[in-house]
């Protein structure tokens, strides 16, 4: 498996985050898009357990943090739960 290294931008403003996704021809990362929503503080493990515990979802874990993981190079490692 090939991982690239991602670009970080800090997306302080909509037009930086704009000439950024405009210069780039593929993924680019983009921090501080979130730091201001609720759910980043509301959002627990509990609390979204009571809410939604009945879905079934998948989660990727391990993934790289300084690259990308392409849908081709993603396996199930474990039973849904």
């Amino acid at each position: 498996m090939t991982v690239l290294p991602v670009p970080r931008i800090e997306a302080g403003n909509p037009y930086a985050l704009r000439r950024a996704i405009d210069n780039r021809s593929g993924p680019v990362l983009c921090t501080g898009l979130m730091d201001g929503w609720r759910a980043g503080t509301a959002w627990s493990p509990d609390e979204l357990r009571g809410r939604h515990g009945e879905r079934s979802v998948t989660a990727l874990v391990d993934l790289p943090d300084t690259g990308v993981l392409f849908p081709q190079d993603q396996h199930p490692s474990a039973p849904r739960i």
